[in-house]
């Protein structure tokens, strides 16, 4: 939290607080803080992959396939997270 004190509109530390969200189940603040990354750098996938976690533990479907399409081009790095969510999404 204090890193985004002290730089509000830095993607980076709306990564943190994404991911530190999706670890006390907070969908909700997950999904602001990685639509706010986004916003700020929208070819960070990184941020599109915890906006993709967010709507898939939130269950908004519409939401987890659009994060996902997004990341059809991702880093070589993010694609087991990224195949993992859409199996998810499809066992619901």
């Amino acid at each position: 939290r204090r890193l985004l004190r002290e730089r509000p509109d830095d993607p980076a530390a709306h990564l943190v607080a994404a991911a530190e969200a999706l670890s006390t189940d907070d969908p909700a603040r997950a999904r602001e803080h990685a639509e706010h990354a986004l916003r700020s750098q929208p070819e960070l996938a990184e941020a599109e992959l915890l906006l993709a976690r967010a709507c898939v533990e939130s269950g908004d479907q519409s939401c987890a396939r659009r994060a996902l399409n997004a990341l059809a081009d991702a880093p070589r790095r993010l694609r087991p997270a990224t195949e993992a969510l859409r199996q998810r999404l499809a066992r619901r």
